[in-house]
């Protein structure tokens, strides 16, 4: 049933994964460049039709994911220096969702290949052996990640990107829950 518990969906899936190990019948090209016409960043009517047409919504989306997403890329990066198949995978699929929402294909594609990558390792020892091709798909993550990144800010304008730096600036230490008192 929805929602969907993410944590409780893996841990099954881990499971019954080590009772019934996945074994890859044919060569997966996890590894290859994205081919074909260049993907837009983003799809825009895709995107409006997604929050039927409302911008404050879409605003409101593109700050959350502008405080959020650069969560699930370092939680990838750490699985990745884990050499952890079972949690590139998990963290892979979870920002493939993320990225999804924004109908944003090129990163979604390269997420999907991370993600396939590691499904195809059955342990670390061999998921260290394709780490080279994880880094790369990585780095291509990254590099898309910052496209998206600009041209959601670009495009919901840029009192949303100000906003953000001020939501997300560290609280000086000593300052948590002072009032400034009012000046006259």
């Amino acid at each position: 049933t929805k929602p969907i518990r993410a944590v409780e969906l893996f841990e099954l899936l881990d499971a019954l994964h080590a009772k019934h190990p996945m074994r890859a019948t044919h060569p997966v090209a996890v590894e290859a460049p994205l081919a074909g016409a260049p993907l837009p960043v983003f799809e825009e009517a895709t995107l409006l039709e997604r929050v039927q047409g409302n911008t404050r919504l879409l605003s409101e989306m593109v700050t959350i994911f502008l405080a959020d997403s650069p969560k699930l890329l370092e939680r990838i990066h750490q699985a990745l220096l884990r050499r952890d198949p079972a949690g590139v995978r998990s963290e892979a699929h979870a920002f493939r969702g993320s990225m999804g929402t924004f109908a944003a294909r090129r990163i979604t594609e390269a997420a999907q290949r991370l993600e396939t990558l590691a499904l195809t390792c059955p342990d670390r020892e061999e998921f260290s052996k394709r780490l080279g091709a994880a880094e790369a798909i990585f780095h291509e993550i990254r590099k898309e990640f910052a496209r998206l990144r600009r041209a959601l800010t670009a495009y919901t304008g840029p009192k949303r990107e100000a906003k953000h730096r001020a939501v997300s600036r560290p609280v000086p230490p000593g300052s948590a829950g002072k009032r400034r008192s009012p000046s006259h």
